[in-house]
């Protein structure tokens, strides 16, 4: 399956030097000095990730892909993956403004492992970004059923489907990078 992921320049320069990027969530940059608030859920998809995938990771590589329906499609090219990024720009505008330009990149990554990526809709996931707020048409129930799918590495159908959905990655190998493509604007 194919993915797109952002990550800063030095993490492809570790890709080529050591043949692998393994994350580590206590080394993130966007959790220790943009948002710390963050490391409870991050902490929970990389349990979850764990548990589902029989693994004892320190991190995980969030990516996207597309979906509509709940089935899942390939996004071939980067023009692809810009106009899905640019369509739900209201949606991941807050992170993609946490890039720097100059020095982040986008990664097109391929695997034929076998690992459940932990599939969740990128709504859903900001939903469960701290402070928690249930606004309609997100409620307790969801809040409660979302996490124990999550736990149990089953896709929960979105009361507000955006179409992109964010995954979960253990690693990026030499032989998952595809292409290197320079970061974009919305």
């Amino acid at each position: 399956m194919r993915y797109w992921t952002v990550q800063t320049r030095d993490v492809v320069e570790q890709i080529h030097e050591n043949g692998i990027f393994e994350p580590d969530f206590k080394k993130s940059r966007y959790i220790n000095k943009i948002n710390s608030d963050l490391s409870e859920l991050y902490d929970f998809i990389l349990q979850s990730f764990n548990h589902v995938n029989h693994m004892s990771l320190s991190g995980v590589v969030f990516a996207f892909t597309a979906y509509k329906d709940s089935t899942l499609y390939i996004l071939e090219t980067i023009e692809d993956f810009q106009k899905i990024i640019r369509w739900r720009a209201e949606v991941i505008g807050g992170l993609w403004r946490n890039f720097d330009p100059n020095n982040h990149v986008v990664l097109e990554v391929e695997y034929l492992d076998d690992f459940n990526p932990v599939y969740m809709d990128i709504n859903d996931f900001q939903f469960m970004m701290p402070p928690v707020r249930l606004l309609p048409p997100y409620s307790s129930d969801f809040s409660e059923k979302f996490r124990q799918n999550v736990s149990s590495g089953i896709f929960t159908e979105s009361p507000l489907p955006s179409g992109l959905l964010q995954v979960h990655l253990p690693y990026i190998k030499e032989e998952n990078l595809i292409a290197v493509h320079d970061f974009f604007s919305l």
